[in-house]
């Protein structure tokens, strides 16, 4: 979003910590994305992950916060990257892209980091 918000789109290495597929940008498949998402950390230590995504949290509420409320509110704004938002306000895409999303996959997650007793 940070990147976003100075009109440049991050990188695949911002994003997701490695080069992404030529083909993942014609993927609409869910699933098959989430799978090469799970990939990229499989063999990383938990704690790193969970440090990281602690991290990413942090980042994305300050940017959320920098954010004027009409920014947020406004469903006719558009962003360099999020053209596909259909009119919703920033505010939904930030939910959906977030805690919405997270509450899909933490029941996966709390399981992977209690395998590796990394859970806190």
């Amino acid at each position: 979003m940070a990147a976003r918000g100075r009109g440049k789109r991050p990188t695949a290495l911002e994003l997701y910590g490695r080069p992404k597929p030529r083909e993942i940008e014609q993927w609409r498949d869910f699933d098959r994305f989430n799978a090469w998402t799970v990939e990229g950390y499989r063999d990383r230590d938990p704690a790193d992950v969970l440090a990281e995504s602690r991290a990413v949290f942090a980042h994305l509420l300050a940017a959320v916060e920098a954010c004027p409320d009409r920014d947020l509110t406004d469903h006719r704004r558009q962003y360099l990257g999020f053209e596909w938002n259909e009119g919703e306000p920033m505010a939904e895409v930030v939910a959906e892209l977030s805690y919405r999303h997270w509450r899909l996959h933490a029941p996966s997650v709390r399981a992977w980091l209690d395998r590796w007793g990394a859970a806190s």
